[in-house]
């Protein structure tokens, strides 16, 4: 642990928050008494409520932030035959592709090191996840893995700004729904966020790229 007074902390502000950053925290005094504490966002909150131009988006209701605490990542289904990010790294935004893949333990499936990431989607993820399932007939037997991995997402929600966005011409074609993540992806950009795209999708994956944003390999390990 670290002390620095307010005036040296003033001056060399940068130096300080990527102490804090790497994990360590600092006390900032004044004449000899703490007056506050500088370090990283706590464990059990969110990276994402940590940051005060989102944290506003959270007050008035269009992301909410993930509710699961434990960076385990969600289990995977068992299948006959198989076994069972702070401020300073992009947020990486998982498509549907990358979610149903991972649920139904398909032949390409995320690797571990996506579930140690700070993970955001849209709202329409749930409803597309669940969707899916029912039309499978796989809701009893998959929904309680379904839960836990949409516990550890923040969601972009449904808002105004997002569906208008969607109704606006995208530099590639995409699909409807497909238009609703990448509108999302761009709220998050206005919101001055780094965001990574994670999907399996080629369309969503082209469309993101002629948006200008980065592409998340999801089976990276």
């Amino acid at each position: 642990m670290k002390a620095v007074g307010v005036k040296v902390l003033k001056n060399r502000l940068s130096e300080y928050i990527r102490i804090a950053a790497g994990g360590e925290t600092i006390l900032v005094t004044d004449r000899d008494r703490v007056v506050a504490e500088l370090g990283p966002p706590r464990p059990h909150q969110s990276p994402l409520v940590a940051d005060a131009i989102l944290a506003d988006a959270v007050r008035r209701g269009w992301i909410t932030p993930p509710t699961m605490a434990d960076p385990a990542p969600p289990p995977r289904i068992p299948v006959r035959g198989t076994r069972l990010s702070t401020l300073l790294k992009a947020l990486i935004y998982l498509d549907t592709s990358v979610a149903l893949a991972h649920l139904f333990v398909e032949d390409r499936r995320p690797g571990a090191a996506l579930w140690r990431s700070p993970l955001v989607s849209s709202r329409i993820l749930e409803y597309q996840l669940w969707v899916r399932l029912d039309g499978r007939g796989l809701a009893s037997s998959h929904g309680d893995a379904a839960r836990q991995l949409l516990s550890r997402l923040a969601l972009v929600e449904l808002a105004p700004d997002v569906l208008v966005r969607a109704l606006e011409p995208f530099p590639a074609p995409v699909r409807t729904l497909d238009a609703i993540h990448l509108a999302s992806v761009e709220f998050l950009h206005r919101a001055k966020q780094v965001v990574a795209v994670a999907t399996y999708d080629h369309r969503t994956a082209a469309a993101a790229s002629a948006l200008g944003f980065p592409l998340h390999d999801p089976d990276a390990d």
